[in-house]
């Protein structure tokens, strides 16, 4: 795919570029190649001729992390995603709110679904929290267990979490 600017000419390739693939390009007047390292790295070992001659010419070839088609959903929106769902909305409903397909949803939040996990749970330890000081139970014992359900949920030590949010429903029912 070349893209064309009225000076500088860009062709994007996710593919190995052949001796004759690249004379065409040098012919077309191309000014810049881009491809994944991946390919780069292909074409050093098996076709070191084509990428020094593309060089001979002045074109310049430039390695992209990006291929294939882009994500359909940006930084904000994608943390505005990741927070709904945190939230309590399902991929369902924030796809249907954003006109976007479930699987593009899930695509993009794939990565990120650990912290998901956890800022839910947090959200709940929260939640319940909230309801301990409504109801008078929630005292500088409960607070210290807090602090250390707290710090062992973000070291991903959740056994010791279970046991430590275990004890504060058990203490929170004994003043009963």
């Amino acid at each position: 795919m070349i893209q064309m600017s009225e000076k500088y000419k860009t062709y994007h390739t996710s593919k190995y570029l052949s001796k004759t693939e690249v004379e065409d390009l040098i012919k077309r007047g191309v000014d810049e190649v881009t491809m994944p390292k991946s390919v780069y790295e292909y074409m050093e070992q098996k076709n070191k001729g084509a990428l020094n001659r593309l060089l001979i010419f002045g074109v310049d070839v430039s390695i992209t992390d990006q291929v294939g088609r882009p994500r359909k959903v940006e930084g904000d929106i994608k943390k505005k995603i990741i927070e709904e769902i945190i939230n309590g909305k399902s991929i369902r409903k924030v796809a249907e709110e954003y006109d976007l397909k479930k699987s593009t949803i899930w695509d993009n939040i794939k990565d990120d679904m650990a912290k998901i996990k956890q800022e839910k749970f947090r959200k709940m330890i929260y939640d319940y929290k909230e309801l301990l000081i409504e109801k008078g139970k929630y005292t500088d014992y409960i607070e210290t267990l807090f602090c250390e359900l707290d710090m062992n949920i973000s070291n991903d030590n959740l056994k010791e979490a279970e046991k430590i949010l275990l004890k504060i429903i058990e203490y929170s029912k004994k003043k009963d």
